[in-house]
């Protein structure tokens, strides 16, 4: 526990407030342009450091000593953000504690967490069967949009797991994380702080029987370490974050490699496609059409989850409904339960177009029929209309043919109608050239 009592001294007197001050100072006078929100971000990722530290020295060292530097970590995180509230001081500097406990306590609390999560489930070997690191990331942060918060803990200790072991995570993820943006913060100060490190071995094997490195006495200076590079970006990095400036217009070279990603770029794809904070931007799009052209079924909640959000005249809807299109059958069953329970009428019309390509099935046509006896003239009745001619079913003539009694022949309800009703006669009758169209065709 020597090294871990070392680090945690240290911490220690960084998180009383002359410590504090001190630090603070220290980094200030560093800076060429000073910016509050910068200087309270730079302090965290040092007091992140440290806290990982901690936690790895102690998860070597075994369940117990870990356990115990939990506590201790937890509590002396509790008493620096009541010593930050009730401290008397200057005005500036009680601008600047106050700016930490809105900015900077929460990123570290969060981790805290992520940290936590990763070697205690390292620790325990349940995170033997982890998956891909930027995958298990977005499984969180999709998780965390649907309201499933245990789904997301979960996925965020094995992302941990899978950093220990040596995985890493694209850089792009600071910037879309959203609300799991301070467990995100901690899992790539987890991976930091191990590389930066000699000391520590890295990456973690699977078991406690890791060959700890010699070092010398003492504790290695944290801070010193706050300008180095980690991780130099590659061609794929710098693509992600081209697809999500301020530029109106995608460089060819970016789609070019984005198609070349493959089905590596899934995860990501899936959080910039439905995460609210990218509605309005190029990159739900270029996700979208991506998604579209990948035709995975792990994209079907999300082409789900953009047509509950948009409305039906918004492009991304459309581009939504030809991603559910792509997917063909894949997609039934949830496209069902989504009709199930949408209330939005013209949603529900937009998409019938889709349920007509499930020929043969009984609840696609009663979904179809209900629709058309539902929805009115203006609400997109002629479009049921074709959907049902489209569909094939013979016993749509009959539903047909009851709502074209008493239209005038030249109304354009009535001529929708009996355009239907003749396609399906000449399917019924077997005339070539009336075979229903495909989800590829």
């Amino acid at each position: 526990m020597d090294r871990v009592e070392a680090v945690i001294g240290e911490l220690d007197e960084l998180t009383t407030a002359q410590g504090f001050m001190s630090l603070c100072l220290e980094l200030k006078a560093e800076m060429a342009f000073y910016e509050p929100s910068a200087l309270v971000a730079m302090s965290a990722q040092i007091l992140e450091g440290f806290l990982v530290n901690a936690l790895a020295w102690a998860a070597l060292e075994g369940d117990e000593p870990y356990e115990e530097t939990e506590e201790r970590l937890e509590r002396r995180l509790r008493d620096f953000s009541q010593l930050l509230r009730s401290e008397r001081m200057a005005l500036d500097a009680r601008a600047l504690f106050d700016r930490f406990l809105r900015e900077g306590m929460p990123t570290l609390t969060s981790a805290l967490q992520a940290a936590e999560a990763a070697f205690s489930t390292w620790m325990s070997g349940s995170g033997e069967e982890v998956g891909e690191v930027d995958s298990l990331i977005s499984q969180c942060r999709l998780a965390v949009d649907f309201g499933d918060s245990e789904t997301a803990k979960r996925f965020l200790a094995q992302a941990g797991v899978a950093i220990l072991r040596g995985s890493r995570p694209r850089p792009v993820w600071l910037r879309i994380a959203g609300p799991i943006t301070g467990w995100v913060n901690g899992l790539f100060a987890v991976r930091e702080t191990m590389l930066l490190h000699p000391e520590l071995p890295f990456p973690l094997g699977d078991t406690l029987t890791e060959r700890l490195i010699d070092a010398d006495d003492g504790v290695v200076d944290l801070r010193a370490w706050r300008n180095e590079v980690v991780d130099e970006w590659d061609d794929v990095d710098d693509m992600w974050q081209s697809i999500l400036s301020d530029q109106p217009v995608v460089r060819r070279e970016d789609l070019e490699l984005l198609e070349r990603e493959g089905s590596a770029a899934l995860p990501i794809l899936l959080v910039l496609a439905q995460a609210p904070e990218f509605r309005r931007t190029k990159a739900a799009f270029v996700a979208l059409s991506q998604l579209r052209e990948l035709r995975s079924p792990k994209a079907t909640a999300t082409f789900l989850k953009v047509v509950k959000d948009v409305p039906p005249e918004d492009p991304l809807f459309l581009e939504a409904k030809k991603g559910l299109l792509s997917l063909g059958l894949e997609a039934k069953g949830r496209v069902f339960a989504y009709l199930d329970d949408e209330t939005d009428l013209a949603k529900k019309v937009s998409l019938g177009e889709i349920v007509a390509r499930y020929h043969g099935d009984e609840r696609a046509y009663r979904i179809l029929t209900a629709l058309f006896r539902h929805a009115g003239w203006n609400q997109g009745k002629d479009v049921i209309a074709r959907c049902l001619g489209s569909f094939g079913d013979p016993r749509a003539v009959a539903v047909l043919g009851e709502a074209l009694r008493g239209l005038p022949p030249q109304d354009a309800g009535g001529q929708a109608l009996s355009q239907a009703i003749q396609r399906l006669k000449r399917r019924g009758r077997g005339i070539e050239g009336t075979r229903p169209p495909s989800f590829h065709s």
